[in-house]
């Protein structure tokens, strides 16, 4: 992987990989939380300008000590791995809590909006770094590496066992996860809504719940109701799975651009941190 694509956390190092009985597998790798790295970026960015615009020394010496660490592998021929910029990252955190800190005491309105833009690009990323993988590869020159590999590959896809009961089942839950999503839009939008204008008082509980209990009992109705021992095969290419995913992510993303207050925001950053460490 070359240099410049370490920041993106594109590909881990596989340090182990063996097939046991069954189809048990052991994987050992190493790679970075996604939250730090691609929020990081647009910190360093934020870092950067403001070392310029406050003349502030430290902000300096932490752009010129994390470039440092990093820019000199641009002119190295050998073989490079993703573990060469951890040396890096200490710096790309102190940056992204410094440009957190700005957002908790009160951002302006262009450091806010490139806030919320970073925070929507990281939910869409996954999903727009698969359909540009393409002229990520020619990019990268992981084509001529390993043309085989399946990252690089013109189609991938996948087979799945669809049953009536299934695919209502699934329609439920993707109607449910909709409607828990407008009404945390809503319930967002109330709360910044000034009381004196006679904004009704929100009830953050009553609803949700009363979602999730239609769309459990509409699931148990589909699983029970209709036929789930027929199955039909149903190919997926990746680049349909990921335009679906496109889709079922614009709603949070959507969400996080309409999002008003810098503080809330802060702490959803920290939460999606320590949910993306717990699973590593």
């Amino acid at each position: 992987m070359p240099w410049w694509a370490w920041p993106l956390d594109l590909k881990p190092v596989w340090f182990f990989s063996e097939r046991y009985a069954g189809s048990s597998t052991g994987l050992i790798y190493d790679t970075g939380n996604l939250v730090i790295f691609w929020l990081g970026m647009a910190a360093m960015a934020f870092a950067s300008w403001a070392a310029w615009r406050r003349r502030s020394l430290s902000l300096t010496l932490l752009v010129i000590l994390w470039a440092a660490l990093w820019l000199p592998w641009a002119r190295i021929d050998r073989a490079t791995f993703q573990y060469h910029v951890y040396a890096s990252l200490p710096f790309a955190v102190l940056a992204l809590g410094y440009f957190l800190a700005e957002l908790w005491h009160g951002p302006s309105l262009r450091t806010w909006f490139l806030a919320r833009a970073a925070a929507a690009l990281v939910i869409l990323g996954p999903m727009l770094l698969w359909l540009f993988r393409t002229p990520l590869c020619i990019l990268a020159g992981t084509a001529e590496a390993h043309a085989g590999g399946a990252a690089c590959a013109s189609a991938v896809t996948r087979t799945a066992q669809l049953s009536q009961g299934g695919v209502a089942a699934l329609v439920v839950l993707a109607a449910g996860a909709a409607m828990a999503g407008v009404l945390g839009w809503r319930s967002t939008r109330r709360a910044t809504r000034d009381p004196a204008r006679g904004a009704r008082p929100a009830t953050p509980l009553a609803r949700p719940v009363v979602v999730a209990l239609l769309t459990l009992g509409g699931v148990v109705a589909a699983l029970v109701l209709l036929d789930t021992t027929t199955t039909t095969s149903v190919t997926l290419t990746s680049d349909l799975l990921a335009l679906l995913g496109l889709a079922v992510l614009a709603l949070p993303a959507w969400l996080v651009m309409r999002a008003r207050d810098p503080r809330r925001f802060v702490l959803a950053a920290h939460r999606a941190q320590q949910h993306q460490a717990a699973h590593q």
